[in-house]
């Protein structure tokens, strides 16, 4: 895939929808293979200080890793602590002078998001308090956009309005209006379940899409807005709505203002998401992963012991290239 670079705005790109595969052909849609067989990446959540972390605080970041809700669902997260005061581990404590320049007290909280090819994002989420660590794993909106995948949703559209009001209204009833003909449009890949291609969770196989609007019910998401907005300030700022198409474990495509989802664009990702699993690797694949806690093997398989092989850095075959134009990823 052709990826962008930074956090510059969206180019359109030539996308290969078949790249790599193992010896034997794999004709599961992408976004069932993503649900099933890749594991998220983990979020990096640094907290920076200058001093000894208090016992009260330690407590907040242990609320990071801990069990969450009835169901003691985690995170998909990695938290380190990052004495500034002191010089190893040399790229963290780089990042955290960097950060502590700003005006929020110490400790801080910085959290940093995989991008394709080894690359990262970050953003400081705030001082170091107990609201805080709370919002940053337990997320309505997340927990529906879960919901949904879990529930057979081929795509979530996430969508963040803008404070155009006209803008919000039209762009997403152009995506609906387009989301509503798709199931009719595409088609699931032939031999699903044969050698190769077997599913390995009871959850049914879908045409189904849905849009997802941020702040519906009243509460917002500071992690998930400041960071995908951050991929798009500048459309942001003059008024329009973002949309994020997501699929799999929580995998985000891509961050589209409203401007661009048109009709063709939507059936492209669609299409693209879709289609049988060209690329196994998901590396090689655009997106990148949101902070979501759940228990995908329980869910999906019944538990781990149940689950298939993670094949999210296996590598394969070549096939040769399908072209299709859909938004250069992350």
């Amino acid at each position: 895939m052709v990826q962008t670079t930074g956090l510059r705005c969206l180019g359109m790109a030539v996308g290969l929808i078949a790249m790599s595969i193992t010896a034997s052909a794999c004709n599961i849609p992408v976004f069932r293979y993503a649900l099933e067989r890749w594991a998220p990446d983990d979020c990096q959540v640094l907290v920076i200080h200058d001093s000894p972390i208090s016992e009260d605080q330690r407590q907040w970041i242990d609320r990071l890793t801990g069990p969450i809700g009835d169901d003691q669902s985690k995170c998909n997260v990695d938290v380190q602590t990052v004495d500034i005061t002191q010089s190893q581990p040399a790229e963290l404590v780089a990042i955290g002078r960097k950060a502590a320049t700003g005006d929020a007290a110490l400790p801080l909280v910085v959290v940093r998001t995989k991008l394709s090819r080894g690359r990262w994002t970050q953003q400081i989420a705030g001082s170091l308090n107990e609201q805080l660590c709370e919002q940053l794993v337990a997320s309505p909106i997340r927990t529906e956009l879960r919901r949904r995948l879990m529930a057979g949703d081929s795509v979530v559209w996430l969508m963040i309005p803008g404070t155009n009001e006209t803008l919000n209204r039209e762009s997403r009833e152009r995506l609906e209006r387009s989301l509503e003909s798709l199931p009719e449009q595409l088609e699931l890949p032939d031999g699903v379940g044969l050698p190769g291609s077997e599913l390995y969770s009871d959850l049914p196989l879908l045409l189904r899409f849905s849009v997802l609007e941020m702040g519906d019910d009243g509460v917002a998401d500071p992690y998930l807005e400041k960071l995908l907005i951050g991929f798009q300030q500048e459309a942001f700022d003059e008024g329009q709505p973002l949309f994020i198409p997501v699929f799999g474990r929580g995998r985000a495509l891509e961050v589209l203002p409203g401007e661009m989802v048109q009709e063709h664009l939507i059936e492209n990702i669609s299409r693209f998401l879709c289609s049988a699993c060209s690329c196994l690797v998901k590396e090689r694949n655009p997106g990148f992963d949101l902070m979501i806690a759940a228990q995908w093997e329980n869910d999906l398989f019944g538990g781990i012991e149940n689950s298939p092989p993670d094949r999210s850095r296996e590598e394969g075959k070549n096939r040769p290239p399908v072209l299709l134009e859909i938004p250069s990823g992350r």
